[in-house]
């Protein structure tokens, strides 16, 4: 199942130009468009870092343990923003980052492993209960 997109390609690229090309400012275009003053300031600096490229949709990813160790350490031992560590790395969002921090000081390495999605399964397939031979 695909996250439901909210801001196309273009929608995207149009509010970037005017700020980049324009110099309109970020309220000018969240009020003309829209959209959130932080959305904007997002797609410019991805813009910036990474080209028209930076605008195109990025579907939920699975990162490994050894590239969030090492965004992790890189905030360290640079000290980085996350921000900062979010253009470097091209993750799409603070909150991302955010997780693994916390995921990383409450259990370790133990915590950057990835998480089984969705419902587990049931202990038996049978949906009948079983007779107790005791109670016939």
């Amino acid at each position: 199942m695909e996250r439901k997109v909210k801001h196309s390609y273009e929608f995207k690229l149009e509010c970037v130009e005017l700020v980049v090309v324009k110099h309109y400012s970020f309220a000018l275009v969240s009020n003309e468009k829209g959209t959130s003053k932080s959305n904007i300031r997002k797609w410019v600096s991805f813009y910036r870092e990474y080209g028209r490229a930076g605008l195109l949709l990025r579907k939920n990813r699975v990162y490994p343990i050894d590239f969030k160790l090492k965004v992790l350490k890189s905030i360290y031992r640079d000290s980085l923003s996350l921000r900062e560590a979010r253009l470097r790395f091209n993750i799409p969002s603070d909150s991302i980052i955010i997780k693994w921090k916390k995921d990383f000081a409450n259990f370790g390495l133990e915590g950057l492993k990835l998480k089984p999605k969705g419902r587990p399964k049931s202990m038996s397939d049978s949906k009948d209960k079983k007779v107790n031979p005791k109670n016939l």
